[in-house]
């Protein structure tokens, strides 16, 4: 975190652009849009860049819910988890250091016997000592090397569709339980494959798997990847932190999207035809993510039995 270290003359720049910002903005001046616009031009959380960037260039306007959740999302998630990493390679480099240092005495040691002509027994003493000490090296260093990774993996286990690698409901249930001691949470889109099944039947598992990629990619492209989620086996959440008619709008062309597409079979180069998206835009009910949730697929079960697929609905 060295960069909040920086010179006066570089903190003073960066803080008459966030002022320009949170004026030119219309952004009201609390500690955490501060935070966020002190970030954003220090010019080095690229995730925070380009959703701010693509947030403006959309037309949309800051709200305090924005700065809470790209704060939230990232920015103290991600010092927390560079804290946590620094901790880990930090006891790891101790131990390389200590390594090192026990292996350099020991050669010195090794060099000083042989001079006073030392016994083998001694010799073979100290060359034990030396084989443990480089075997504690390598492990420490095979630990560096695997600390990164192996946090990497449990992240993606964790919140992560291992299809689709959008972010999943625990992800989800995460991002809102942040935002419950809000009121009047923005809206969710749910969104559902129509004629799945149907799809499955006609073309196979991976046929159907294939285009469930391709839903999440078109909702990641015009949604964003931080505010997309894979919920089920072919429903997703939009969740922007959005007003309505925003949320509605960006809901709107992942259906248009997805319903002009033309996709082929790569074994016959056959279109597959007949699928599409339904979705419900709905707002949080009584604090609880799950029964809203069930309310949500419920009316889009609703919509379809009616004859009413390939739309975006407002409960």
């Amino acid at each position: 975190m060295e960069h909040y270290l920086a010179t006066s003359a570089r903190a003073q720049d960066i803080f008459n652009q966030v002022l320009s910002a949170l004026s030119r903005h219309n952004i009201p001046p609390t500690p955490i849009n501060y935070m966020v616009w002190y970030e954003y031009y220090l010019n080095e959380n690229k995730a925070l860049i380009e959703e701010l960037d693509k947030t403006l260039a959309d037309g949309g306007k800051w709200h305090d819910i924005l700065g809470f959740r790209l704060y939230h999302s990232l920015i103290k998630q991600q010092c927390t988890d560079i804290h946590e990493f620094e901790e880990d390679l930090t006891n790891a480099h101790g131990n390389l250091n200590t390594a090192l240092q026990g292996l350099g005495e020991n050669i010195n040691t090794h060099t000083l016997m042989i001079v006073q002509g030392a016994t083998p027994e001694k010799l073979t003493a100290l060359q034990e000592s030396n084989s443990r000490l480089a075997l504690y090296h390598k492990n420490t260093q095979t630990l560096i090397q695997t600390i990164s990774q192996k946090a990497e993996k449990t992240i993606t286990f964790n919140f992560r569709d291992p299809i689709t690698k959008l972010y999943n409901k625990k992800k989800l249930i995460q991002e809102v339980d942040k935002l419950k001691h809000l009121e009047n949470l923005p809206p969710f889109v749910m969104i559902d494959m129509d004629n799945f099944l149907g799809i499955q039947r006609d073309y196979g598992t991976l046929v159907a798997e294939n285009i469930v990629r391709f839903i999440a990619r078109s909702i990641t492209k015009i949604a964003g990847k931080q505010h997309s989620y894979r919920t089920g086996d072919n429903e997703f959440i939009i969740f922007t932190a959005q007003n309505e008619q925003q949320l509605f709008d960006i809901a709107e062309q992942v259906r248009q999207s997805v319903a002009h597409a033309q996709l082929k079979r790569k074994d016959t180069g056959l279109t597959i035809g007949n699928f599409s998206i339904t979705g419900v835009l709905f707002y949080l009910e009584k604090n609880d993510l799950n029964s809203s949730l069930d309310h949500a697929r419920t009316q889009l079960r609703i919509f379809k039995s009616r004859e009413q697929r390939n739309k975006i609905h407002e409960l």
